[in-house]
């Protein structure tokens, strides 16, 4: 096993971050003693702080200390290269009326560590703050997850947590590295802020790298990096997609854990994987749209978790939008129960829906596939336009139309 001595500093820190990464390295075995000397200059912060305070990169090894819950109240700085080691079950709160800027550089690093290099030794980091001055760049955030940050608003064990409290948390995180945390590296309630979202890495984090609602799928980039998580991609709960504007969804992996009613206009870009859990559906409401354009080598794939037999319930399209097109497409092992038990009773991979409006869909040249019921569904006086589909082991005929 490797071990590092916490005075690398600078460009060996951040050679030693890129060795993280490498196809033949696993940073899980990576070991920071820390010793006494490293702790010559460390001083120990205190639990709340109602002025700004600015944290300085002024030793060799550790420069700071946090040994309780700290609360903050007001702007904390922490300027490149500074690092910070918490004791067990410590943690950082930024509550409503306060602010963190922990912007470090590629070659000057700020570190988020526990004082002994142990998944889920201390708390994490919780943003209640909607300050638009919440920013994580250049950071490493390792050993958190021990409990909790803010039980009250939030029960996940998470390194990073925003909260939706009596304000909506904000957060950006950029050129980050959230490793070896047990639980989430990152948990963004509904209703809260991600303004930016990119090149970030999460590694060896027991949960998922990343849990968040529909509206925050839009910021997330295409080159963040997931590995040896227990779900490398990023986890979509039970939400409503209705923030004001266009929605973007890169060609990642999702894994959806809730139903999704789509608002707005949604476009997901080729080479893009949706698993869904058991009895989930993907709905595009009245005022929303479903444009999934893959291509012949990158497919957009939407199927279930479970795939020994029919396990989601399916797409659905409410929605008259002619943007509603779902082509080079594989959609599979849904139509466990019908997508809408209101206003249909058949089991389908896809249904076009009356409703308010008269669905209508686009269909073309995707592989229909492994469903409980039909195809596709077509419901009376809706629209589906369809061509050069693959219809294969489904239970009911290819396509309904009612």
């Amino acid at each position: 096993m490797k071990k590092i001595k916490l005075l690398i500093k600078g460009l060996l820190f951040s050679l030693l971050l890129a060795s993280c990464w490498s196809e033949d390295d696993d940073s899980s075995g990576i070991v920071i003693d820390i010793e006494g000397e490293d702790m010559v200059n460390a001083q120990t912060l205190a639990c709340s702080y109602d002025e700004d305070i600015i944290l300085t990169n002024h030793s060799d090894g550790v420069d700071y200390i946090i040994e309780c819950d700290l609360e903050l109240n007001a702007l904390m700085t922490i300027e490149e290269g500074t690092t910070i080691i918490f004791k067990a079950s410590a943690s950082i709160s930024v509550d409503n009326e306060g602010a963190l800027s922990a912007i470090g550089t590629s070659t000057l690093p700020i570190n988020f560590m526990g004082e002994e290099s142990i998944i889920g030794f201390w708390k994490g980091i919780a943003f209640k703050s909607s300050d638009i001055r919440n920013e994580l760049n250049y950071v490493v955030i390792s050993d958190a997850g021990n409990a909790p940050v803010e039980p009250v608003w939030n029960r996940e064990k998470c390194a990073i947590v925003i909260i939706n409290s009596t304000i909506n948390g904000k957060l950006s995180l950029k050129n980050s590295i959230i490793k070896n945390n047990d639980g989430y590296g990152l948990f963004a309630e509904n209703k809260t802020t991600l303004q930016d979202f990119e090149d970030n890495q999460f590694e060896n984090n027991s949960g998922p790298a990343l849990s968040c609602s529909a509206n925050h799928v839009r910021a997330i980039d295409e080159n963040s990096t997931y590995r040896s998580n227990e779900f490398d991609g990023v986890e979509i709960r039970r939400s409503d997609l209705d923030e004001t504007g266009s929605h973007t969804w890169s060609g990642i992996h999702f894994n959806i854990v809730g139903d999704i009613e789509i608002e707005k206009d949604l476009t997901i870009k080729p080479n893009a994987r949706l698993t869904f859990e058991p009895s989930t559906v993907f709905m595009v409401d009245n005022d929303g749209s479903l444009n999934a354009i893959g291509t012949g080598s990158e497919k957009i794939v939407f199927t279930g978790t479970v795939t020994s037999s029919p396990s989601w319930k399916g797409i659905g399209f409410k929605s008259e939008s002619v943007l509603n097109i779902l082509e080079h497409c594989e959609i599979s092992y849904a139509g466990s129960d019908p997508a809408d038990n209101i206003w249909v009773n058949d089991k389908s991979n896809i249904t076009i829906f009356k409703t308010v409006d008269l669905g209508r869909a686009t269909i073309r040249n995707c592989q229909i596939s492994d469903g409980a019921g039909y195809g596709i569904l077509v419901d009376t006086n809706t629209t589906l336009i369809e061509s050069g589909n693959m219809f294969n082991n489904l239970v009911n005929r290819n396509i309904k139309y009612e």
